[in-house]
């Protein structure tokens, strides 16, 4: 009888510290499965971060033209990527930083570079017209990116997006750069739920003002 009351007891006790071994685990990670985020607030600059129970973790980009691994290893806070990209977070949000130090403008007003952590779904709804080309005129504000660009409607309606690295976007960047308002022609592939969409083929692009920093 006291080696079947010892054999259950070791039992609990080891059953006791697996129990705390897990919680110190998930301890230490924010959240277990996906969350989505956006710095700049636009079309094509969608990210999200997946979190595992073993501590893995993996960030993504989704743009255009869809989706690349920004970082994939195991999770600190904050993380650092192989490019010098850097991610930190706090509660339900994220910060992006460089050396250390959370930047700032992402969305063009000199705050921080900060966004909530939302959804499951990092990917941008679908228009109902979704994949049909249609003409479209945009006017405003020039956004540059690394894989994707755009320019994003002053008045609020829906923007387009371009490859950066593309023929129609040197086009642009010859009359147009970030921050600059500009306006846009051309036929666009509807992508978004706001109607806006993937720029197809430019027809005009014509600079309406100038916003270089002067130096």
């Amino acid at each position: 009888m006291k080696k079947t009351n010892l054999i259950i007891s070791i039992s609990l006790l080891a059953a006791c510290f697996l129990v705390n071994d897990v919680a110190i685990a998930r301890g230490k990670l924010p959240f277990i499965g996906t969350k989505s985020f956006n710095f700049s607030g636009g079309t094509g600059t969608g990210e999200s971060i997946t979190i595992n129970k073993n501590g893995s973790a993996i960030i993504k980009h989704y743009g255009t033209s869809g989706s690349s691994v920004l970082y994939k290893g195991k999770f600190s806070n904050h993380i650092k990527s192989k490019d010098g990209e850097e991610w930190l977070l706090k509660g339900d949000k994220i910060y992006s930083l460089t050396n250390g130090k959370i930047d700032k403008d992402c969305m063009g007003d000199g705050k921080p570079c900060v966004s909530d952590l939302y959804g499951d779904d990092p990917t941008p709804p679908v228009a109902s017209d979704a994949g049909k080309l249609k003409k479209m005129t945009v006017t405003g504000k020039i956004l540059y990116g690394t894989l994707d660009s755009g320019i994003e409607d002053i008045n609020g309606g829906p923007g387009l997006t371009f490859l950066s690295d593309s023929k129609m976007a040197a086009k642009i960047f010859k009359k147009c750069q970030q921050d600059d308002i500009c306006k846009i022609s051309g036929l666009v592939k509807v992508s978004y739920d706001d109607g806006g969409g993937v720029l197809s083929k430019l027809v005009s692009v014509k600079l309406i003002k100038d916003n270089t920093p002067a130096y």
